[in-house]
């Protein structure tokens, strides 16, 4: 410390001493004001199993419905109006019950029960919100905002991601709103497996044009594991 104050007397000393210190100290107040600011900002996720390690206050699973085999119920709501889609997974093929008419689902291509089984568009709407391997990757660009833990065990996660964000990752385009940040849901199980992802996608939806008002996506998964073959009908 002594040695410290003696340079700064000889610096002071000094042509143009005073005027060193004067930018130095100011130089050095600001870098530190700087790192303070930059590494208290809400980081987002910086590698895709990061939330499974616990780091910024993560410690969930994926690993249920990556395995790609449960029951699911998947509602969305545009403005009010409701598209409910009841479903069972085994690998790539689906069975889907949606609008009281059957679907089956074999990878990228669907068929509907009309009696007869014709091919037909995907039923789906908003498909990338329904993607779990683009949901991981929503997740992993999202911020942290806060955690409930429950007595018996289950947990609530808050997230947020802004539509510019949604816009590059999803349609690779960058936009430039100021806005409000869409809102994820995530709970889990006892077991902290994930069972439910919420979407509260309002700024997304309305800033796209995609919606007048309004977007929610809620996706419940359920048991897990126990889904036999679904055989395909098509054959």
């Amino acid at each position: 410390m002594k040695k410290f104050i003696n340079k700064i007397k000889e610096i002071k000393e000094m042509k143009n001493g005073k005027a060193i210190l004067f930018f130095g100290f100011y130089f050095i107040f600001f870098l530190i004001l700087f790192l303070i600011l930059k590494f208290s900002e809400k980081n987002p996720l910086s590698h895709p199993d990061e939330y499974e390690k616990g780091n910024n206050g993560y410690v969930f699973h994926m690993d249920k419905i990556l395995e790609n085999n449960y029951k699911y119920t998947f509602t969305i709501t545009i403005d009010g109006v409701q598209y409910i889609y009841l479903g069972q997974k085994n690998g790539s093929k689906e069975i889907i019950k949606f609008n009281n008419k059957d679907y089956f689902r074999n990878e990228f291509d669907f068929f509907r029960n009309d009696n007869i089984w014709l091919k037909c568009e995907n039923p789906f709407v908003f498909t990338d919100f329904l993607d779990i391997n683009i949901i991981e990757k929503i997740i992993e660009t999202s911020s942290y905002e806060s955690k409930t833990s429950f007595e018996n065990g289950k947990q609530s996660y808050n997230l947020l991601i802004s539509s510019n964000t949604l816009n590059q990752l999803l349609s690779n385009i960058n936009s430039d709103f100021l806005e409000e940040p869409n809102k994820i849901y995530i709970n889990t199980d006892t077991e902290k497996y994930v069972n439910e992802i919420k979407f509260n996608l309002d700024s997304y939806c309305y800033l796209n044009n995609l919606c007048q008002k309004s977007l929610e996506i809620n996706l419940e998964y359920y048991d897990f594991g126990n889904i036999l073959e679904i055989v395909n009908p098509i054959n």
